[in-house]
């Protein structure tokens, strides 16, 4: 399910969309409920006592109970976001926020009744909506704390190949230009890979070095370890083209023109 959800997100357009929405939601609350059942029934390999703490185990095995507490606080922090910004303030401090008080202005310029209180949103049932993309990635966060190590790697590596592909793609659309084919019906069209924003692909692109370079020190740990002679020299020859990956992904997130990829990029 996790697998599924990595590779559905960019394919569905980042769920940009109600309709690409229902994929992850759907796969995200199957997620959930699986999380749910498994730790409620006691399905796990990590009970408590039941197994014990290896270099491979998950991560939330042998864990403090302040940790699952913070894991918790981290976990549920859409669903207080949602409360603060559903919580109704006064009208007079309301207007005297940023971008909110050309609509009180709009509503006595109407003649209609002005409120007394309204809430910190502009739009709460978007804010509402808005919180259901959280399902997935909440999900994903807590199913990750209960995979072994070895389980994470594989999907960090299922990341690595799905930034490759979108790359490609990117590339296709930068060689064809505004009428490529692999824009997909897209009415927007800009670099952007499977996504329909540049930014979104930028942002991808970005979030993929730091795994890059995890995979990459991987490399030169395993090239200079005890393996045999044939598994170094297969990890030395490697190096080049894990190289050109990496440079590849920052000369895409070049190519975007996204300045918030281009930010989010440079701090990485």
């Amino acid at each position: 399910m996790l697998a599924a959800l990595l590779l559905f997100a960019p394919i569905v357009r980042g769920g940009n969309r109600q309709v690409a929405m229902i994929v992850l939601l759907a796969l995200g609350l199957a997620l959930a409920a699986v999380l749910f059942a498994r730790q409620t029934f006691g399905w796990l390999p990590f009970g408590g006592t039941a197994t014990p703490h290896t270099p491979d185990s998950p991560a939330g095995a042998s864990q403090p109970v302040w940790w699952w507490l913070l894991v918790g606080i981290v976990a549920a922090s859409p669903i207080w976001l949602l409360l603060i910004q559903l919580m109704p303030i006064d009208a007079l401090r309301w207007s005297q926020m940023a971008g909110h008080q050309g609509y009180l202005s709009a509503l006595s310029s109407s003649g209609a009744t002005l409120p007394g209180s309204l809430t910190l949103s502009l739009h709460p049932d978007a804010t509402v909506t808005a919180v259901l993309s959280a399902v997935p990635l909440t999900a994903v966060f807590l199913a990750t704390l209960h995979l072994r190590h070895s389980h994470v790697e594989k999907l960090l590596g299922l990341l690595i190949l799905i930034g490759i592909v979108q790359g490609v793609v990117a590339l296709f659309q930068v060689v064809q230009g505004g009428r490529s084919f692999f824009y997909f019906g897209s009415t927007t069209p800009s670099i952007s890979g499977l996504f329909t924003n540049r930014n979104h692909l930028a942002d991808l692109l970005a979030m993929l070095i730091p795994v890059w370079f995890y995979f990459l020190l991987r490399q030169q740990k395993d090239g200079h370890g005890s393996g045999s002679t044939d598994s170094r020299l297969t990890h030395t020859a490697l190096r080049p083209l894990w190289l050109f990956i990496g440079f590849a992904f920052m000369v895409m997130i070049l190519t975007t023109q996204s300045r918030g990829g281009l930010f989010s990029g440079m701090i990485v």
